[in-house]
């Protein structure tokens, strides 16, 4: 289940335990479909890997010297959420 309210996200998983948790895509970061999102990961020729170092309920998405080149949503506290996903047009 997924609600958007003035730039967030609020994430409910609803199987078993209700948890809920809001999160917020980064300033400078565009939303981007999933088939966009790894499209350009795809296409980038740096080494980029994702890190759950922030968040459990988001994931970054760093280059090997650290830049923040994407986020998504939800991390590994809420695999099953709604997905997520944005671009840092700037990285």
């Amino acid at each position: 289940m997924m609600h958007f309210m003035a730039g967030h996200v609020a994430l409910a998983e609803t199987r078993g335990k209700a948890m809920t948790d809001t999160v917020q895509i980064p300033a400078g970061f565009q939303p981007v479909t999933k088939e966009e999102f790894f499209e350009a990961l795809y296409a980038d020729k740096r080494d980029i890997m994702p890190s759950i170092s922030e968040s459990p309920y988001n994931t970054n998405w760093e280059t090997k010297g650290r830049v923040r080149w994407g986020w998504s949503a939800p991390g590994w506290k809420n695999p099953r959420g709604e997905k997520i996903f944005a671009l840092n047009r700037g990285a």
